[in-house]
């Protein structure tokens, strides 16, 4: 009964009659707390008592949802082990919901780099060879020990925007001077001043947002490979990308519509107008560009190179806003910029070749071009954008969303009329037809639809309540979506250039975040 009940947990180094695991198990629970022994009040305040739960969260946690997830569910292999894609997932998302649970009921933790230590330890899981229940209590132990060092070497500076979603009391203390950092800073005039406005949304609805936009973004690519046909885009992208500006402009006029009866509409001067007219006009280039760049590169790739908007938008920051970054921020951005390059250079492949290449991962030179249009397009859109949502903060979200989406749409139905509409107008003796607007849709269509006008909505309230940053940290972790799932839906031949890039990314997050 004990052996059968121990079973799902045995791996081939468990062999013979007597089994061990239940020893390994109790010891590196424990090897945390021999290496540590401090008080554990004086821990908390320091930022480190997860320590001494590193065995509790690598074996008791993470390596017992791999070892079931993986017996019941798996189904795909890491290449060279039995372990399971399904398992490192499980191992992953249950010590995410055990960090969560510690970080809501007070303890103290850098979300980043404890994120980041929960995902190479659910690696090491999969592809270490030693005996998992000693090597993964000691590896999650380093890595946090060394985020308490870091924090010692570059303690975070309290800002505004800390504030976001916290105790409004707590701001207006530190918007009054009772704090060591209160800095007062000289504006320029295209500067967005960092008011004590606190963020209207509870923190846990903050942050559910934040993760939902995160899968949202990272599921993209994949509905759009999903919706090729042949491994070609057989739709229209600009009726994709109308019929995405229609959801967000009809979801703000639905929302604005109370407000107007209530007479908390007011009317807005032309210059305001048009200045939503620039970023539409952008976004509209730039909506349709990124469902064609799409026949150029596969979607892990295509996220990957996208976190060059990084260091695009923090150039433009400086050179517009005039605001500057700390030398550990610039680094995390040179670390963002290496990894794109790393995954470009690293998986070139030629266009002639990419009917070959159609699974496996793939950039071509055409694709690289696209996309550095891409990403300087879209930083400049998103920094005018948050200049005057911010200028105006006061203005309902709801009525600068329908200014911004009713440009959207005159733009995009323009774009669509010009693209597609007028051949088949012209072939058809100038009887207009609706069939045009849909034809060659598919189910995975529909889904991109719906993806892009609730992460469009989303991403209106980010730049709104918070700023560019915190979008390019979104679109940042959805790599790691959708690097994970193209794995697993297309079998992606998964490289070491791409995993390095996925490392890389992590560590600049972890980096930006102390910064």
């Amino acid at each position: 009964m004990f052996h059968s009940y121990l079973s799902p947990f045995t791996d081939q180094r468990d062999s013979g009659p007597l089994i061990l695991t239940h020893v390994y198990l109790l010891t590196g629970c424990a090897l945390p707390l021999w290496l540590f022994p401090l008080d554990y009040h004086k821990l908390s305040h320091n930022g480190c008592a997860l320590l001494l739960y590193s065995g509790v969260l690598s074996i008791g946690v993470g390596d017992a949802a791999a070892s079931v997830v993986g017996v019941k569910f798996g189904k795909h292999h890491w290449k060279g082990t039995t372990k399971t894609v399904e398992g490192t997932l499980a191992s992953c998302l249950s010590q995410f919901f055990v960090v969560f649970l510690l970080k809501t009921n007070g303890m103290d933790m850098s979300l980043v780099p404890v994120g980041l230590t929960v995902i190479l330890s659910s690696l090491l899981e999969a592809f270490t060879t030693q005996i998992d229940n000693f090597v993964l209590p000691l590896f999650t132990y380093s890595l946090l020990a060394m985020t308490c060092v870091t924090d010692a070497i570059f303690p975070k500076k309290t800002t505004n925007h800390d504030f976001v979603g916290k105790n409004i009391g707590e701001q207006a203390s530190y918007m009054n001077g009772n704090a060591n950092d209160n800095v007062q800073i000289k504006l320029s005039p295209l500067t967005v001043q960092d008011s004590p406005r606190p963020n209207p949304f509870p923190r846990p609805v903050w942050y559910t947002l934040l993760v939902i936009e995160v899968f949202l973004y990272g599921s993209y690519p994949l509905y759009v490979k999903l919706s090729k046909v042949g491994n070609e885009i057989k739709y229209s992208t600009a009726s994709v990308v109308l019929l995405i500006e229609l959801g967000k402009l009809l979801f703000s006029l639905i929302n604005i519509y109370p407000l107007w009866k209530q007479g908390q509409v007011e009317k807005q001067p032309l210059m305001v107008w048009l200045a939503f007219s620039v970023p539409a006009i952008l976004y509209c280039f730039n909506n349709n560009v990124a469902i064609l760049v799409q026949r150029y590169l596969d979607p892990a790739s295509y996220v990957i190179v996208n976190n060059l908007k990084i260091p695009t938008t923090a150039v433009l920051y400086r050179l517009i806003i005039k605001r500057p970054l700390t030398r550990l921020k610039w680094f995390a951005v040179c670390l963002l910029t290496t990894a794109g390059v790393l995954n470009s250079f690293g998986n070139l492949v030629s266009e002639e070749k990419l009917q070959d290449h159609a699974n496996e991962i793939h950039v071509t030179l055409t694709g690289l071009s696209i996309m550095a249009v891409y990403c300087a397009v879209s930083a400049f859109a998103g920094i005018w954008t948050e200049l005057i949502v911010k200028k105006q903060y006061e203005v309902s979200i709801h009525q600068q969303n329908c200014m911004l989406y009713t440009f959207g749409v005159l733009f995009n139905l323009l774009a669509f009329f010009i693209i597609e509409a007028s051949p088949s107008l012209s072939a058809e003796g100038g009887v207009s037809k609706l069939k045009y607007l849909f034809h060659d849709f598919n189910m995975w269509v529909i889904f991109i639809v719906c993806c892009e006008t609730c992460s469009g909505l989303i991403i209106s309230a980010v730049m709104k309540h918070a700023s560019n940053i915190t979008r390019l940290f979104i679109a940042s972790s959805a790599m790691i979506v959708t690097t994970l799932f193209s794995y697993i839906l297309f079998q992606f031949q998964l490289n070491l250039f791409l995993l390095s890039s996925l490392l890389l990314v992590i560590v600049a997050l972890f980096l930006n975040n102390r910064s």
